[in-house]
C-alpha cells in the first residue's frame, strides 16, 4: 500500500499568503486509445501539485488536432469574464495555436510557461521513420516565443534554449503528488517484467528480443474498466463540442476538466495497481532524450527499472544513478544486458533496496509540488533576489537548472 501526501512547502515565497491564481491549459486527446499511451504525469499532476502547494487553479482541457479557433475559445471565455491568472501553463508540441491564441493569452497573463513533453531535436534515422520530425523544432520555437518560461525534461532542449537566450528550466522527470491522504493499494509482486511504451520503429527489436529471451510475455497486458474509458470517451467528446462554442463559460469548461482529472486519476490508479504486480518494468527505446513518465510510475509502483540508452542520458544519470537507483541497459541489448536483467530479477533483497532508493530520490528531487514551486519561484523573482534563490535550490537539491530570466519582454527567438 502507497499513501501519498501532499508537503507542504516552506520554500514558497512570491505571494504566499495569498497563492497564485494559475490557468493550466493541459494536453488532452480525442479517443482513449490515442490517450492511453500518455501519462497522468503528462499533465494532470500540474494541477494537484499546484493545489497541494495552495494556489487556486483552473482546469481547461485542450484537445490534440481541435481546430485552433476552439483552441481560443477557451481563452476567450475567460476574457470575457475579464478574469486574469498570475501565470498560465502550456503544453508542446502537440496542439496548434494561432496568433489569435497567443494575443488573448498575453491579455490573460504576463506569465505564460510552457511544457515541452518531447524532445526538439531527432537523429537522420528518426526523421526517416517519422518525417514529420524534421519541422518539430521550427514549428514549436515559432510558438515558443509566445511565452515567457520553459520548462524541458530534456536536458539538450534546455541547454539549445537558454544558448539563444530563452528562460528555461530542466528537470530530469516529475511524479505526481495526489491529494494528501491518498492510499494506492499495491497488489503482490507476481509477475517478473513488464515493457514500457507503445511498440513502434526500434522498440520493434528490443522488444522481440525479450519477447524470445522469456523475459517479455507478448500477450500480458492492462485492461482498463470500461466504464472509466466509456466516461472518460463522453466526457472528451463533450469537452470538444464546449471548446467548439464561442459562447461556452469558463465555468462549462472548468468543470469538464475537473471531471476528466478525476477520470484520468482514476486509470492512472488503475495502471499504477497494475504496474504493482511485476518486479520490474523495463523503459524501451524512445524518440524521447530524457527518462519517461512511465519510468517514474514504475519507482512508484516499487519496480525495478530497466532503461535501454537511445540518447546521451548522462546528465539523468548523475541524479538517478547506474545500480543505485536504476539499471541502464545499451541501446543493443548486449548479452551482458541481458545477464544483468536475470540477475536483478533472482536478487530479491537488493533489488528491493534499489527500488526503495529510487521512489525516495524521485519523491524528494522530482515531486510534482517540488518542481512546480521551484517554477513558479524562478518566473516570479525580481531580477535582485533570482541569484540568492538559484544557491538555495542548489542546496536543496540541484536539480532543476534555470537559465536567466527574461522579465517578460517579449524576446523575438528565432528558430536556426
Amino acid at each position: 500500500m502507497l499513501r501519498l501526501s501532499g508537503s507542504q512547502s516552506s520554500f514558497w515565497a512570491p505571494g504566499a499568503d495569498s497563492g497564485m491564481k494559475c490557468l493550466v491549459c493541459v494536453l488532452e486527446f480525442p479517443t482513449w486509445e490515442l490517450a492511453k499511451p500518455w501519462s497522468f504525469i503528462s499533465g494532470y499532476s500540474f494541477v494537484d501539485a499546484l493545489r497541494v502547494l495552495g494556489h487556486d487553479v483552473e482546469v481547461a482541457a485542450l484537445t490534440y488536432q481541435l481546430d485552433p479557433a476552439a483552441l481560443t475559445n477557451v481563452l476567450r471565455a475567460h476574457q470575457r469574464k475579464r478574469k486574469t491568472f498570475d501565470c498560465i501553463f502550456f503544453w508542446f508540441p502537440h496542439l496548434e495555436y494561432s496568433q489569435e491564441f497567443w494575443a488573448v493569452a498575453r491579455a490573460l497573463s504576463r506569465r505564460r510557461v510552457a511544457v515541452l513533453i518531447e524532445s526538439l531535436s531527432y537523429t537522420e534515422a528518426e526523421i526517416v521513420e517519422l518525417p514529420h520530425l524534421a519541422n518539430r523544432r521550427r514549428g514549436v520555437i515559432s510558438q515558443l516565443k509566445h511565452c515567457t518560461h520553459a520548462l524541458t525534461f530534456d536536458y539538450q532542449d534546455f541547454r539549445d534554449l537558454t544558448r539563444n537566450g530563452f528562460a528555461s528550466f530542466w528537470t530530469p522527470g516529475i511524479v505526481p503528488t495526489p491529494p494528501t491522504g491518498t492510499i494506492i493499494q499495491f497488489a503482490d509482486k507476481s509477475k517478473g517484467l513488464s515493457a514500457a511504451g507503445t511498440i513502434y520503429g526500434g522498440r520493434r527489436t528490443i522488444h522481440g528480443e525479450l519477447v524470445g529471451r522469456g523475459l517479455l510475455d507478448p500477450n500480458e497486458r492492462l485492461q482498463h474498466s470500461p466504464s472509466l474509458v466509456n466516461q472518460f470517451e463522453r466526457l472528451i467528446s463533450a469537452t470538444a463540442s464546449t471548446c467548439s462554442d464561442g459562447e461556452a463559460s469558463p465555468e462549462e469548461l472548468s468543470s469538464l476538466g475537473e471531471q476528466l482529472l478525476t477520470v484520468r486519476r482514476s486509470l492512472w490508479y488503475e495502471y499504477l495497481r497494475y504496474l504493482s504486480q511485476f518486479i520490474g518494468v523495463i523503459s524501451l527505446p524512445a524518440f524521447f532524450k530524457g527518462l519517461p513518465g512511465r519510468v517514474f510510475e514504475a519507482m512508484l509502483a516499487r519496480c525495478a527499472v530497466f532503461v535501454v540508452e537511445s540518447a546521451d542520458l548522462s546528465r539523468h544519470k548523475s541524479v538517478f544513478e547506474n545500480e543505485q537507483h536504476l539499471y541502464y541497459l545499451s541501446k543493443d541489448l548486449t548479452q551482458a544486458d541481458i545477464d544483468k536483467i536475470f540477475r536483478v530479477a533472482s536478487e530479491t533483497s537488493s533489488r528491493a533496496e534499489v527500488t526503495a532508493r529510487a521512489l525516495e530520490r524521485a519523491l524528494d528531487q522530482c515531486g510534482a509540488d517540488v518542481i512546480v514551486e521551484r517554477v513558479l519561484n524562478w518566473v516570479t523573482m525580481e531580477r535582485t533576489s533570482a541569484p540568492s534563490l538559484l544557491r538555495r535550490v542548489s542546496q536543496r537539491a540541484g536539480l532543476l537548472i534555470a537559465s536567466p530570466p527574461r522579465y517578460y519582454s517579449e524576446l523575438s527567438y528565432e528558430a536556426s
